[in-house]
């Protein structure tokens, strides 16, 4: 015959638990009082509603341009914030857009530079983790600072690039150089 028991739960009072963790982990006291200098870095990103106005700028120019591309938007982190594709884009464009945004907020950097440096022969970069080296990923800058990245892809080179530039710029940006 098989015994059930009942295990007993009780909670403790959030007081208690903290000064049991306080004891067991002093770190956490000192984390929870507030940021030492130097300890913490504040890091500015792009919003959603940034990331949609990066976005819809690139379709639009894409649309002026009679370009059917996808356009894929980060943040500062290189976490996808938003994407589209447009209804006759490649279906590999995603995946390169994704590429030169990825490049291009990993390297702070537009991916016009890199495409132009294997070019005259840096066939080294290709080795580089995350390295999309074809124009048409730029960094979203705001004072200076990147905030996020922006890839677009399913034109030549070239155009992608001029459209991310100008997608990079849709927030009051400085434009990407």
């Amino acid at each position: 015959m098989l015994h059930r028991h009942k295990s007993a739960s009780f909670r403790l009072p959030t007081r208690v638990t903290a000064a049991i963790l306080a004891a067991a982990c002093p770190a956490w006291v000192a984390a929870a009082d507030g940021d030492k200098a130097g300890d913490v870095v504040s890091v500015a990103s792009l919003s959603g509603t940034g990331a949609q106005r990066v976005l819809q700028r690139a379709l639009a120019e894409a649309r002026t341009r009679k370009e059917n591309v996808c356009v894929v938007v980060l943040n500062a982190a290189g976490d996808l914030r938003t994407a589209e594709c447009m209804d006759r884009a490649s279906s590999a464009a995603f995946a390169i857009a994704l590429g030169k945004a990825t490049t291009s907020a990993a390297f702070r950097a537009r991916t016009r530079g890199f495409e132009q440096a294997v070019e005259g022969g840096a066939a080294e970069l290709l080795a580089a983790p995350n390295m999309m080296p074809i124009d048409g990923g730029a960094p979203v800058l705001v004072d200076g600072q990147v905030v996020g990245a922006v890839g677009v892809s399913g034109g030549r080179s070239d155009i992608d690039g001029d459209i991310a530039a100008a997608a990079a710029a849709a927030i009051g940006a400085e434009r990407a150089r």
